[in-house]
C-alpha cells in the first residue's frame, strides 16, 4: 500500500502541533496538502518540510485537506480506497472553491496515496467547462503510484482499486518520484526479480525521503518537461537514490553495488538505449543557443 509512514506521522507532526506555523488570514499563496493512507493530517512543521521547505515561511498559508485515507481491508475497516478517494476529491474541491473565493493563488500538493485524490480532482476539473484559470491553480504530486508504468490502468484486486492514467488538463503539474521507490517507481519489467526486491526495499527507504528532498538538488538529466494538447505542462523530477535500497539494507552487498545497479536499471524503460537517446536529443534541443536574430534582439533589450 501507498502509506506515508509514521516518520512524518508522529515525529514531525507532533512537534508541529506545539509550534504552529500558520500564517495570517488573507495570504495570497495557499498550499493545500493531502497526506497518505492511514497517517492523519500533516502538522505545521511537516508541511513546511515538504520538498526541502519549498512551501515554508510567511509567503505561504498551508492547509490540510482531510480524507478518510483508508483502503480496507489493508488500511482501515470502514472505507475502500475508491470511497476514500471520492470523499477526498469532494473535500479538495470544496477547499479549492473556498480559497479561490478568498482570492488565493493555490498550489495543491498530494503525498503518496493522497496523490490519487489530487489526480481525481484534476480529472473532475478537466471535465468542467468553467474550471478555474490555470494561473490560479497548480498541482504537485509526490510518490504518485498512478503515474507508475506498472500501475497503468491496473486493477488491484487486494484493495479493489482501479488505477487510471491521470487526465491531461490545462493545469501545470509537477510530478516528483524517488528513484527505486517501490510504490511510485516500480520496475517496468517485473520479471527482473532483483529490481523488484530493490523496489520493495525502496518503498521503505526512499518513499518518505522523496517527499522531503529539495527539487533544486535534482540533476537536470533527471528532469523531463512535456506539454499536452491542452497547454498543461508536466514537469517530472526523478529524485536520485545514492545507495541502492538493497545495499542499504544489506551493507555486505556494497562491493557488488555497481553490478547490481546495472542489473536493476535494466528493468526500467527509461534506461533503454532508445529512451536515453531521445532524452539526450530533447536536452540538447532545450540547451541549444537561440537563433542569431533572437540573440540580437535580446542584446538590444539589455
Amino acid at each position: 500500500m501507498h502509506t506515508i509512514t509514521r516518520a512524518i506521522g508522529i515525529a514531525v507532526m507532533t512537534a508541529g502541533m506545539a509550534l504552529s506555523a500558520a500564517n495570517a488570514a488573507g495570504a495570497a499563496n495557499k498550499v493545500l496538502m493531502v497526506n497518505g493512507l492511514g497517517a492523519g493530517d500533516l502538522g505545521p512543521l511537516a508541511m513546511s518540510a515538504i520538498l526541502g521547505g519549498a512551501y515554508s515561511g510567511t509567503n505561504y498559508t498551508r492547509e490540510n485537506v482531510s480524507w478518510p485515507a483508508q483502503a480496507k481491508p489493508v488500511v482501515g475497516s470502514t472505507y475502500t480506497l475508491t470511497q476514500s478517494v471520492t470523499t477526498g476529491a469532494n473535500n479538495l474541491d470544496a477547499a479549492i472553491v473556498k480559497s479561490l473565493a478568498a482570492g488565493d493563488t493555490i498550489t495543491v500538493v498530494g503525498l503518496s496515496a493522497g496523490t490519487l485524490v489530487v489526480d481525481e480532482e484534476i480529472g473532475r476539473l478537466n471535465a468542467q467547462t468553467n474550471s478555474p484559470d490555470k494561473s490560479k491553480l497548480t498541482f504537485v504530486v509526490i510518490a504518485d503510484s498512478s503515474r507508475c508504468n506498472f500501475n497503468k490502468n491496473r486493477y488491484d484486486a487486494t484493495i479493489g482499486y482501479q488505477y487510471r492514467v491521470p487526465a491531461e488538463s490545462k493545469y501545470n503539474v509537477k510530478v516528483v518520484t524517488g528513484q527505486y521507490d517501490g510504490y511510485a517507481d516500480f520496475p517496468d519489467r517485473p520479471t527482473n526479480l532483483t529490481a523488484v526486491a530493490n523496489a520493495m526495499a525502496g518503498s521503505q527507504l526512499v518513499h518518505i525521503p522523496s517527499m522531503l528532498a529539495p527539487l533544486s538538488a535534482v540533476p537536470a538529466a533527471n528532469i523531463k518537461t512535456t506539454t499536452n494538447v491542452k497547454g498543461g505542462v508536466t514537469t517530472s523530477y526523478l529524485v536520485p537514490t545514492k545507495t541502492l535500497p538493497l545495499v542499504a539494507l544489506n551493507p555486505k552487498l556494497a562491493s557488488q553495488e555497481a553490478a547490481l545497479r546495472k542489473q536493476i536499471d535494466a528493468a526500467y524503460i527509461r534506461n533503454d538505449p532508445k529512451a536515453i537517446a531521445a532524452a539526450t536529443t530533447v536536452a540538447a534541443s532545450n540547451a541549444s543557443p537561440a537563433p542569431a536574430a533572437a540573440r540580437s534582439a535580446a542584446s538590444g533589450a539589455r
